[in-house]
């Protein structure tokens, strides 16, 4: 049984995300194109339909998240794994909150300042997710360290709901906002760009037509 157990672990907590990684890693050159002019939106839509990515359907795991972040897929199967896996070789309770604890803390922090997702409320979702994990965390610490008891663990709890939905608002609120802001900012961009180069080809045309008159008077 430990045999199987240990293939096993070799298997699927280590060998799908090692393999994973190595397709992945295969084809950052496609998922993530160095130099040019391209934004991040071009790049994304390129991806889609390039047809050496389509031959390899684990690249679809690459789609969901921005280009640079092609490898964030094992990087959430990793987490999986020790929030589900990795914390149930703790013995001892007090071991098991400590690495939960800094678990929780260390992966809120990796989903608030990367944003890896393509959609913006994708990311929100993910941090408000993580937000939740920590919390309740931090309610069982109070639970079982006898903090509250009675009315007092009911208003405590009703805290900590209005404290999740208060969390959950401000940061969709702010997603909203900084999409729209996004939107606004790429749409003035295009506009800028579309009038320098009507204006570029308006002068190329009217120089070239001021030659061929010079060229036939003369």
């Amino acid at each position: 049984m430990r045999v199987y157990a240990a293939v096993m672990i070799l298997v699927y907590p280590l060998g799908c995300p090692l393999l994973l990684f190595i397709v992945l890693f295969r084809h950052r050159g496609r998922l993530n194109p160095q130099g040019g002019d391209w934004t991040e939106a071009e790049i994304m839509q390129e991806r889609l339909e390039d047809p050496v990515l389509a031959e390899e359907p684990a690249n679809g795991f690459a789609y969901i998240y921005r280009p640079r972040f092609w490898w964030f897929e094992i990087y959430n199967m990793s987490r999986r794994l020790i929030l589900t896996s990795v914390v149930l070789a703790f013995r001892d309770l007090n071991q098991t909150v400590v690495f939960v604890l800094f678990v929780g803390i260390i992966t809120l922090v990796i989903e608030q300042e990367c944003k890896a997702y393509a959609d913006a409320f994708l990311s929100a979702f993910t941090a408000v997710c993580c937000w939740q994990v920590l919390l309740f965390i931090l309610f069982l610490l109070l639970l079982d360290g006898g903090f509250s008891s009675g009315k007092q663990a009911i208003a405590m709890s009703s805290a900590l709901l209005l404290a999740n939905l208060g969390i959950m608002a401000t940061i969709f609120a702010e997603t909203k906002v900084t999409e729209k802001l996004r939107k606004v900012s790429s749409a003035t961009r295009f506009s800028r760009f579309s009038r320098a180069t009507t204006t570029s080809s308006g002068s190329a045309t009217t120089t070239s037509s001021g030659s061929a008159t010079t060229t036939s008077s003369g």
